[in-house]
């Protein structure tokens, strides 16, 4: 009777570690889900918003002429806002204009871009179902699904926005080197990521 009682003692004691290990993994899978979900948005609110970079030009005569041009660019368009006496028209056009060299860094930039928002969406979706199945004999493989897209969501975000500093510093692409909100948002996406 009293290797009975150890017996039932010690399976109480591994019963009640398993259920705190259960929990414990359900709050980093939920953390982790949670901190994807955010690496995603920003990633997805960076695509969006046309301001990565931003270069200003002023030009004037003594006495006769004034004039400025600001350009602001994104990763799908390009804007230039040129004002000649205090008169503002914008421009935006779909397209960089830059030479080959400078094209292939900047459509690598939009491609790990949209790689990034995809690899975070699936890490955020997998953490959330493997929340949900936390019991299921399928947890690790959602488990290990989970991380793989961690490092994939944080290897395209951090190689997009070095990408993008490679274009914005690079003499014959640019240079650019003022960087704009949406640059930022790549940033704090890699480290929600």
């Amino acid at each position: 009777s009293e290797v009975w009682l150890r017996c039932r003692n010690l399976f109480r004691s591994t019963e009640s570690n398993m259920l705190k290990s259960m929990k414990r993994m359900r709050n980093v899978l939920a953390c982790g889900g949670l901190c994807q979900f955010v690496a995603a948005i920003l990633t997805f609110m960076a695509m969006a918003v046309p301001y990565w970079s931003s270069s200003s030009v002023q030009f004037s005569q003594t006495g006769i002429h004034t004039a400025a041009v600001d350009v602001d660019i994104g990763l799908w368009n390009t804007c230039k806002t040129i004002t000649l006496d205090g008169v503002s028209q914008s421009v935006c056009a779909d397209r960089i204009q830059a030479r080959a060299d400078c094209r292939s860094v900047y459509v690598s930039t939009q491609v790990f871009s949209i790689a990034a928002g995809i690899f975070s969406s699936l890490a955020a979706l997998v953490a959330s179902a493997a929340v949900l199945m936390i019991k299921s004999s399928n947890n690790n493989i959602l488990r290990a699904a989970f991380c793989i897209l961690c490092f994939a969501a944080f290897a395209t975000t951090l190689t997009c926005w070095a990408l993008w500093v490679v274009l914005a510093e690079t003499n014959e692409c640019g240079p650019l080197r003022n960087y704009g909100a949406s640059f930022f948002m790549q940033v704090v996406s890699s480290a929600f990521a």
